[in-house]
């Protein structure tokens, strides 16, 4: 099919911040392709400068390929529909799309016009590259580890069985020509083949600590494989090998490589050590390698670094660049290297150009920002945002509603070196927004309206959950106690729990019930309620400790003067917020999935991530309706519009019409991209935030 099913309603921007170490790039015209948490972006890669945008879905299962020819294209999968998809480079425009059964398993193999993929149904297809008509497909008794390994004379494919079995592949017309036996065992084969001349290297991991590269030739005769020798490596192997000439690369747990050299003549050892090194702390990542000139060798997985290969060893340099989680593999573009990597806690995504001889990176590109709080600025005609990597952003209404990208920040805030936490977020309900960290630095850090740092406040500890906001500032958990924060000059005291078993007291949740007190819910299922009180000190009081016969994993909810809490044991319970006296409770008929959300007088809980149940909280939580989500969530409240209704939103991006009854609930758009935020009113319009960060004016009809 050649009509697109993900082009992207509505109005959207999104904040791709560059930040430039050098400056003086000037654009060549040329592209770079990469994978931001849900989106396909095309990037220009002399000034970074994004091009365009398609969501193609989170957990994409390879990265994008480009493939040549007129026009020049890039292959994608789109997991939002479970299709391949060719697009035009110049624009992301869809030029055909094609269904292969399941979720490929492994990036494509592109030889000439033809695209061969495996997938996670045990089969391997055959595409043609310009216009997606499948042309065959194999089925396999087993499941298979792709993409297949060609042949020198590109006429057959050989690809591993996940055990005890190689299949030869004859490519016209495709079909298995030749099964040869192996003794490798299920699982143990985690990469695909490599073609090295006439010979072909497979490696298995024989133990937890051990595994090994294989040296198979195949007969071209019979097309039947048979093993010429092998070669031990420590760790297990995972990730691709790279072959560069005679050299082979192979990286292992934790953070190894190992190399060889390779030949296919008879009378040598087909395999030959040169020698093997690993990083320092040996943090265990995804890993891949990129070979230069000079025996030079980068690895992408904790920082990029860069070894020396020499005659009979491997050495480690010292620089390092791009620090942080590599996600994507390394991409070679004239000279210089382009990388995807985020920090270890955070999800935010980065495509930063390097120069690989000097280990300097050059700029940097946001290609997903994970949003932690937003506002209202400037009389509710703009947006602020804060992201957990230091920026800060302030954009129009009008601005999203033109769509694009948002290059700038218009603050920033410093993160501790070597960040060893989440940074999380929240708005005061003083039109203030935060953001805070924990190790090695706890502390928040407020910002007015306008996004102007206001102050850094040092934090005795480390958060151990999300802050909530309450009249005085926001009351933070602690180990064993709660802290308020941002609350002027007059620091208050902290609420300090009795501690259970020698142990400070754990927290499940923490929610305000209005704007002095706050609900903390104990690891023991007990109710605590603490009042902040400015006399005869500034401190968080205790009011009350109520324990409950009953589990608590989701967040209880507030709506006006009551309580809703949804139960491990299946319930949902209406409480008066003013005492955790009961007034109504209702069987879920299966176990709460998230926290409750309100709308008015009407209740929503979620059960077994795949039903919407909406009650009626003035009748006794009387049932007024449902709706089947199949693993999407509400979230956030839903906003009220004029005409009485209601506006939801799914993670999914679907955008729901909730009657003001609760009678009906009704699908009634999506906004085409996965949500984690919303809906949010700011001024007349309502946003939402995406996976990535993409903000997005939500299409109401009307609103309040």
């Amino acid at each position: 099919p050649t009509d697109d099913p993900l082009a992207q309603p509505g109005q959207s921007l999104a904040l791709t911040l560059r930040t430039e170490a050098t400056t003086g790039h000037v654009s060549q015209n040329r592209r770079a392709f990469a994978v931001g948490v849900d989106s396909c972006y095309c990037i220009d890669p002399d000034t970074g400068e994004p091009l365009w945008r398609r969501v193609i879905g989170r957990d994409a299962p390879f990265p994008p390929v480009p493939v040549s020819g007129s026009p020049e294209r890039v292959l994608v999968y789109s997991t939002m529909v479970n299709e391949l998809m060719m697009l035009r480079q110049d624009n992301g425009q869809l030029l055909w799309r094609q269904s292969v059964g399941a979720v490929p398993s492994a990036p494509p193999l592109i030889q000439g016009d033809q695209i061969y993929i495996t997938t996670a149904s045990q089969e391997l297809w055959q595409i043609a590259a310009v216009n997606g008509r499948a042309v065959a497909k194999v089925r396999f008794t087993q499941s298979v580890t792709g993409p297949p390994a060609v042949t020198t004379d590109g006429r057959k494919l050989l690809i591993p069985g996940d055990q005890l079995l190689i299949y030869t592949i004859n490519l016209n017309p495709m079909e298995c020509s030749a099964v040869s036996f192996t003794d490798h065992r299920s699982g143990s084969v985690s990469t695909p083949l490599q073609s090295a001349g006439s010979l072909f290297l497979m490696c298995e991991n024989a133990t937890a600590e051990r595994a090994q590269v294989r040296v198979l030739r195949m007969d071209e005769e019979s097309g039947r494989v048979e093993i010429r020798g092998s070669q031990p490596v420590e760790g297990q192997i995972h990730d691709r090998c790279l072959l560069r000439g005679p050299e082979l690369f192979v990286p292992s747990t934790p953070q190894r490589v190992t190399a060889f050299r390779v030949t296919d003549d008879p009378d040598q050892t087909p395999l030959a050590l040169t020698g093997a090194n690993q990083l320092e702390e040996g943090l265990q990542t995804s890993m891949f390698l990129l070979a230069g000139p000079g025996g030079q060798l980068w690895l992408a997985g904790r920082d990029l670094r860069k070894f020396r290969i020499q005659t009979n060893a491997v050495i480690l340099d010292e620089g390092l660049t791009a620090e942080g989680i590599h996600v994507r593999p390394v991409q070679f573009i004239d000279e210089n290297v382009f990388l995807t990597h985020r920090s270890q806690y955070s999800t935010s995504q980065f495509f930063t150009r390097a120069n690989p001889n000097t280990m300097a990176g050059e700029w940097r590109t946001v290609i997903g920002a994970h949003i932690l709080a937003v506002g209202p600025s400037q009389n509710d005609q703009s947006v602020l945002a804060m992201s957990d990597f230091g920026q800060v952003f302030r954009v129009s209404l009008d601005r999203i509603a033109q769509g694009g990208f948002e290059m700038k920040a218009i603050n920033e805030y410093q993160l501790p070196d070597k960040l060893a936490s989440n940074v999380e977020g929240l708005a005061l309900l003083d039109g203030r927004l935060a953001v805070y960290c924990g190790a090695p630095a706890p502390a928040l850090w407020t910002f007015t309206s306008s996004g102007q740092l206001e102050r850094k406040w040092d934090l005795p500890d480390a958060p151990v959950g999300q802050a909530v906001a309450i009249a005085s500032g926001a009351v933070v958990p602690l180990p064993g106690r709660l802290h308020l924060a941002a609350a002027g000059q007059r620091a208050a005291e902290d609420y300090r729990a009795s501690q259970t078993d020698g142990n400070a007291q754990d927290w499940k949740a923490l929610v305000a019930l209005n704007d002095k007190q706050v609900l903390a819910v104990t690891g023991d299922n007990r109710f605590i309620r603490v009042e902040y009180r400015a006399t005869p000190v500034p401190q968080l009081a205790e009011i009350s400790s109520t324990p409950m016969d009953f589990g608590v994993e989701t967040t209880p909810t507030v709506g006006g003067q009551h309580l809703f809490v949804a139960t491990t044991d299946g319930r949902l319970i209406l409480m008066e917020a003013a005492t955790f006296s009961t007034i109504a409770q209702v069987n879920l008929g299966g176990i709460p999935s998230a926290t409750p959300r309100v709308a008015g007088n009407l209740v929503i809980a979620e059960v077994g991530n795949w039903d919407l149940k909406v009650f009626n909280a003035d009748g006794g939580l009387a049932p007024v309706a449902s709706l089947e989500v199949s693993g999407a969530s509400l979230t956030g409240n839903p906003v009220a519009l004029d005409n009485g209704s209601w506006l939801g939103l799914l993670s999914d991006g679907t955008i729901l019409s909730i009657s003001a009854d609760g009678t009906q609930i009704t699908r009634t758009g999506s906004l085409g991209q996965s949500v984690q935020d919303g809906p949010i009113r700011i001024g007349q319009q309502i946003l939402a935030v995406a996976v990535d960060g993409t903000l997005h004016l939500v299409p109401s009809g009307q609103s309040k």
